[in-house]
């Protein structure tokens, strides 16, 4: 296929919204374009790829917010934060080099005996997915943020493949080395992820399936005991 046929798929795809419909190469090329329409290092990886409610979108890396805040000069304050009914929430207001200014909100659930580092984590958190949010509304981009999804269900998440670049292959992960098996960090190694992730995407993870009743995944469970034993292992 040549050049001006894959363009002309890619915006008859972007009009339908079917995503799937582009091959992995096609899904690079849009990555791609984005990121040069907005100023952004494809390499950083700032979009990936992933299948909610049976339909693959776009959403923003952590590290998108942060080039797009540096990039379009947002500053951003907080405004209000309560805790209220098991759920923390934070407002924020976002201003930009031009002066525009635009306003978000972060909620997270948290279990109403939460206290000390479980509660100090939660509001953390509420505060990075209101910045991040506002930092994309802000930025005219309508991306989820992957901040989002510990508060939508463990089942939907199927992150795929990253496709951003295409040139770099995947690191290989060392003999022996535990490889979580499911959620937002499925197929990454504990040694990909800081300690403050794993332990608070557990603890959120944990409420949500509390405060809903559920039973824990499989993998949810493994990853556990994976992490008691590293513990009491050093």
């Amino acid at each position: 296929m040549n050049n001006e046929m894959q363009m002309q798929k890619i915006e008859t795809v972007l009009a339908t919204g079917q995503l799937q419909d582009l091959t992995p190469k096609e899904r690079v090329e849009y990555l791609n374009r984005i990121c040069n329409l907005v100023g952004l290092n494809p390499l950083t990886k700032p979009f990936e790829f992933i299948k909610f409610q049976n339909k693959m979108v776009i959403y923003a890396t952590r590290g998108c917010a942060d080039q797009l805040r540096k990039i379009n000069g947002v500053s951003i304050k907080i405004t209000e934060r309560s805790v209220e009914n098991g759920l923390i929430s934070v407002s924020v207001e976002a201003t930009d080099k031009h002066g525009r200014v635009d306003s978000d909100i972060g909620v997270v659930v948290v279990s109403p005996n939460a206290k000390g580092d479980m509660l100090a984590n939660a509001l953390m958190k509420a505060i990075t997915k209101a910045k991040r949010r506002v930092t994309l509304s802000i930025c005219g981009l309508g991306f989820l943020d992957e901040s989002e999804f510990d508060t939508m269900e463990v089942s939907e998440k199927e992150p795929e493949i990253s496709t951003s670049t295409p040139t770099l292959e995947a690191p290989k992960q060392e003999s022996g080395e535990y490889i979580i098996k499911g959620g937002k960090y499925e197929g990454k190694t504990l040694s990909d992820v800081s300690d403050y992730e794993v332990k608070t995407y557990i603890e959120s993870i944990s409420t949500m399936l509390e405060q809903k009743g559920q039973a824990s995944p499989d993998w949810f469970e493994e990853l556990k005991e994976q992490l008691k034993s590293e513990a009491a292992a050093s």
